[in-house]
C-alpha cells in the first residue's frame, strides 16, 4: 500500500515486476486500505511534513493485523518524531546536506552488509552538475542512479564531507525560511517538530515556466516531477501541478525575496491570462 499521489508519478512497474498487487491509501481526507499482517505498508513524510494521518491509523491497528512497515523519512532527516513506527526506515543525507550522496536504512531485523562500491558515474555527474550549474549533468547523474539496483557504499567523497562539514544549524534555517515564504504566500505554519524540505505548493496553471524562471534566477526547486511520457491525463495531473520552493541555506532572507519576486510576477501572469480567457 503507498500513497496514492506519490505512486501515480512513480514507477509502479518496479513493484508489479516483483508480483506485488498495489493499492493506495488517500490523504484528503486519510483513509487506509484494508490490511492484513504480511501486508507492505509504505508512507511518506512528504516535504518532512510528519504524516500524522499514517501513523495515528497505523497505531490503531491490532497487532494481528499489523503490516510490515516501510517509513519514507527521506525528506524527514531533521523533523523530530518521525522513523518510530517503521520496520524499516530510509533517510537520504544529500536532500539535506551538501554531499553528493549517502543515505541510511535502519532495520529492526539484521541485513546483508555486503555493499557494492559506489556509483562512480552518478558521482562524476553529480559533482560535475553542482560545480557547473548544468541541469543536463544532474538529469543525468539522477538517470543513472534511477537505473541502478544495486545497495551501494558511500563515495570516499560524501563519507568525508558527512564526517566534517557542520550541520546543527541546518534544522532552525530551513524552519526560518519556510516561515519568511509561508508570511508571503500564505501557507499554514510549521508545527514545532518540523523541518521542511521545501514549501510544496499546489498549483492548477503555469509549473512549467515558474519552475523555468526560478532556474533562470539561479534557484533550482528541491523537487521537480515531470509528467511521466505516454500517461493519461489522470495520471500526469499531479506531477504538473505540484512545484516545490526550497527552505535550505540558499534561501535566506535576500534571495528569498528575489524568488518570491518570481513568484508574484507569475501569479499576476497565470491571472491575467485567466481574466482575459473568462473576459473579465
Amino acid at each position: 500500500m503507498a500513497p496514492l499521489a506519490l505512486l501515480r508519478v512513480a514507477r509502479p512497474p518496479f513493484f508489479l515486476r516483483r508480483r506485488f498487487s498495489i493499492s493506495f491509501y488517500s490523504t484528503a481526507p486519510f483513509v487506509l486500505p484494508s490490511l492484513e499482517r504480511g501486508d507492505v505498508f509504505l508512507y511518506i513524510h512528504f516535504c518532512g511534513f510528519p504524516n500524522r494521518s499514517a501513523e495515528s491509523a497505523l497505531e490503531s491497528l491490532p497487532e494481528e493485523r499489523r503490516p510490515v512497515v516501510f517509513e519514507d523519512c527521506v525528506h524527514a532527516l531533521f523533523t523530530r518524531g518521525t522513523g518510530r513506527l517503521g520496520d524499516f526506515v530510509l533517510y537520504s543525507f544529500r536532500k539535506f546536506l551538501p554531499v553528493p550522496d549517502g543515505g541510511l536504512l535502519l532495520s529492526r531485523e539484521p541485513l546483508d552488509d555486503i555493499l557494492s562500491p559506489p556509483l562512480e558515474r552518478f558521482i562524476s555527474f553529480k559533482t560535475a552538475g553542482l560545480l557547473s550549474g548544468s541541469r543536463r549533468l544532474l538529469e543525468e547523474g539522477e538517470d543513472a542512479l534511477d537505473a541502478d539496483k544495486e545497495a551501494r557504499d558511500p563515495s570516499v567523497m560524501g563519507a568525508l564531507l558527512l564526517d566534517r562539514l557542520p550541520w546543527t544549524h541546518i534544522p532552525e534555517a530551513r524552519r526560518r525560511n519556510y516561515a519568511f515564504l509561508a508570511k508571503r504566500l500564505r501557507l499554514p505554519p510549521l508545527d514545532d517538530d518540523t523541518v521542511p524540505l521545501g514549501a510544496p505548493l499546489r498549483i492548477f496553471a503555469g509549473k512549467a515556466e515558474l519552475e523555468r524562471r526560478l532556474r533562470a534566477s539561479g534557484f533550482e526547486p528541491p523537487l521537480s516531477w515531470d509528467a511521466p511520457p505516454r500517461r493519461s491525463l489522470g495520471r500526469s495531473r499531479q506531477a504538473r501541478r505540484f512545484a516545490v520552493r526550497r527552505t535550505d541555506g540558499g534561501a535566506g532572507a535576500c534571495a528569498a525575496r528575489r524568488r518570491m519576486r518570481q513568484v508574484e510576477i507569475m501569479t499576476q501572469h497565470i491571472f491575467q491570462r485567466t481574466e482575459k480567457k473568462q473576459g473579465v
